[in-house]
């Protein structure tokens, strides 16, 4: 399955310390947490960074998305 992968703090929200690894598969439905998963990394789009609001952060993860689907079709 085709995503894209967050690895890091998440500063926008500032609650943890501790590095996270968060993913999104596309069009992807099937409830998986706890789940073991092997990831491939293909190429970084961007480094993480402290977004001032919510709404700018999910407006670059749709532009990050949309970045993605472009390199992996």
């Amino acid at each position: 399955f085709n995503g894209v992968v967050n690895v890091g703090y998440r500063p926008t929200f500032g609650d943890t310390e501790d590095k996270l690894i968060e993913v999104f598969l596309f069009d992807f439905k099937e409830d998986i947490y706890l789940r073991q998963v092997e990831l491939f990394f293909y190429k970084r789009i961007r480094a993480e960074r402290k977004f001032a609001t919510v709404d700018a952060l999910i407006e670059a993860i749709k532009v990050d998305e949309k970045m993605a689907r472009e390199i992996l079709a």
